[in-house]
């Protein structure tokens, strides 16, 4: 009887263990079980794309409130351009009449010029509101913002080239300032000695 109970317990010390261990781990899964999965699939997926939505529109109020800025900005450097325009022709107007006979077209063509860019840059300007409008109602506004930046870039240019030619009429301008000192000296009186 011992040799019986020592076969028995190595048989249940070595070998059923062996056996429990050699059965699938893999539960069957009901299908309850698999509609809960789905469930739960699908509200992740909801939930997914309404944070996208969320930062799809974080994303552009922060574009938009950027652009309005740069867009005050731009319209301020008009409105300063166009007080140095309306500057620059009142002194060329004084100086017309002080000295009718100053050579003024040079500078009065350069003039002419700045305005005609300067009203180009107004156009530009309203073109990029424009565009930036429809950059936030595109499918793929990465491609629209290339093209944005581009022409937020040549327009930044014109202004800085109207601003160049301003900057020269006035160089050209104090050449020919009014009331100028004569070149020869005023006598100064002296103490007797």
């Amino acid at each position: 009887m011992r040799k019986f109970l020592a076969a028995a317990f190595l048989l249940g010390f070595f070998i059923l263990p062996g056996l429990a261990l050699a059965q699938s781990p893999t539960p069957t899964v009901t299908p309850r079980g698999q509609q809960v999965r789905q469930e739960v699939k699908q509200r992740i997926a909801e939930e997914r794309t309404v944070r996208q939505a969320q930062l799809d529109e974080a994303r552009r109020e922060r574009i938009s409130a950027f652009f309005e800025t740069m867009l005050e900005r731009f319209e301020a450097a008009i409105e300063r351009l166009e007080k140095l325009i309306a500057r620059i022709e009142s002194r060329i107007d004084k100086i017309g009449e002080t000295d009718p006979d100053a050579d003024l077209t040079d500078v009065e063509e350069q003039l002419e010029d700045a305005k005609d860019k300067l009203d180009e840059a107004k156009e530009k300007l309203q073109d990029l509101e424009d565009g930036f409008e429809d950059l936030l109602e595109s499918e793929e506004p990465k491609v629209f913002f290339k093209e944005l930046g581009q022409d937020i870039r040549d327009f930044k240019q014109d202004l800085i080239e109207i601003h160049r030619i301003l900057v020269h009429v006035i160089g050209d301008i104090k050449g020919l300032r009014v009331g100028q000192a004569s070149s020869t000296p005023t006598p100064t009186p002296t103490a007797a000695p």
